[in-house]
């Protein structure tokens, strides 16, 4: 333990005994958040998310991500909404308000048709997130209780090339024209995450296991839609998400250890 510099909940910098310090990585989301005069977690939440960062940089998936959102925290409202792996950037935005809880994350409100809206579509702004090497995620703490067919968690759901885990008709797209059936999801605290490996072969992981791979799922394009949550084709989901990501393909190992790491958060804030 030697001295570093943590920052406190009113964003001044003062000098404490701190386990690994900040990276700069996560220094930068709480200097996003000082110039938006956003409410800052608390010093022990911040340590906690810092944690985060680090380990998704050990096990190389913070560099092949474009989008990690932190729903759950005890921040205010406004901070949830910043994109950690580019702050500058791709800043959520909260439409007709949906609710947000601390330390829980954002829920869909199907009466105000309320929904999340990233600010990035691939068409436009992937980086990381290509064609034949793709992923999206998100953390389901609660299915809620609309069961439209046309239901979305989180993804972009272009009319013609989607990327998108349609849960009640247990079907979902990446990057592609054409859907595959894959196993359901039906219980809530479930991350979740579509891969796309190759231009043919794409994965789905449920709490960091493998449910299900498909070798003959073509990629056709990146959509021109916005990633949101909530809202498909006039739709809504109330359902509750905590976590979000879109980045490029992870391998199994990854999938597993990106599960464990937001696991160990979640519970650790719970």
């Amino acid at each position: 333990m030697i001295g570093l510099k943590l920052r406190s909940t009113s964003g001044a910098l003062v000098n404490q005994a701190f386990r690994g310090g900040f990276t700069e990585e996560y220094n930068l989301v709480l200097e996003k958040a000082d110039t938006l005069s956003y409410a800052l977690p608390s010093a022990a939440q911040q340590s906690l998310q810092n944690d985060i960062i680090v380990n998704l940089q050990a096990a190389n998936i913070w560099d092949n991500l474009d989008l990690f959102y932190c729903f759950a925290t005890n921040g205010d409202s406004n901070f949830s909404t910043i994109n950690w792996k580019d702050p500058d950037n791709f800043q959520v935005q909260a439409v007709n308000t949906p609710i947000f809880t601390t330390n829980v994350g954002w829920k869909g409100v199907t009466e105000n048709l309320a929904k999340l809206n990233t600010q990035y579509t691939p068409t436009s702004h992937a980086n990381k997130y290509t064609l034949n090497k793709a992923s999206f995620g998100f953390w389901l703490d609660d299915l809620g209780t609309h069961g439209g067919s046309a239901q979305s968690d989180f993804g972009s759901p272009d009319v013609v090339t989607r990327a998108w885990y349609r849960r009640t008709a247990k079907r979902f797209y990446i990057n592609s024209s054409s859907y595959y059936n894959r196993t359901a999801t039906d219980e809530a605290n479930t991350f979740v995450h579509a891969n796309r490996s190759s231009n043919s072969t794409t994965e789905i992981y449920h709490n960091g296991s493998e449910v299900d791979s498909f070798t003959d799922h073509i990629a056709t394009g990146l959509q021109g839609d916005v990633f949101k949550a909530f809202e498909r084709a006039g739709v809504y989901a109330n359902s509750t998400i905590s976590i979000a990501f879109v980045g490029n393909s992870l391998d199994a190992t990854q999938a597993s250890k990106f599960y464990d790491y937001i696991n160990t958060y979640l519970t650790a804030i719970a």
